[in-house]
Formats: C-alpha cells, structure tokens, sequence
C-alpha cells in the first residue's frame, strides 16, 4: 500500500468510513514497560497489554490531527477497495 502522511495542505487520508477505533501510547512508555518485563524471569512466556485505555477512532484522530496542522487539510475518506487495489 502507498504510503501517506499529513502534510500541510495536503488532505488526511482516512480508509474507510473512520470508525475504527484504536488505543494508542507513548513510545517512552511501551518501551519503558517492555523492558520491565524482559527483566522478570516469570514474564517469560506471559501476555501483557501494554498501552493505553482511551480508545479513539481514526476519524476522530484524523480530526484533531487536522486542526493542528497548519493550512487546514481537509480529510480524505478512500474506501477500503481503492486503498488496497493491487496489493
């Protein structure tokens, strides 16, 4: 798939219609807990989710995305069949 990121002027593309929801973190965080489990022989095997409670979907995310961005992109839904056509 063809690699987008925001820049400014440029639309935000979000796939599909934005309600898919996400939990997301600060990397300092993850990696700070990652190695705290590496650490701790009876992690071996373990599961732990490690990340952030507040979900968000990504069309709320492309929203406030948009409004830090300078020239005010507009937001691009492409459906999912035109994002991911010859992948």
């Amino acid at each position: 798939m063809n690699q987008r990121r925001p820049v400014a002027g440029k639309p935000i593309p979000v796939l599909g219609d934005g309600k898919q929801s996400r939990c997301f973190c600060r990397v300092g965080d993850l990696v700070g807990a990652s190695l705290k489990r590496v650490a701790h022989p009876e992690a071996v095997g373990e599961v732990f989710n490690i990340g952030s409670t507040e979900e968000i979907t990504i069309g709320r995310l492309a929203q406030l995305v948009e409004r830090r961005v300078k020239n005010n992109p507009a937001i691009c839904q492409i459906p999912y069949d035109q994002a991911y056509q010859g992948d």
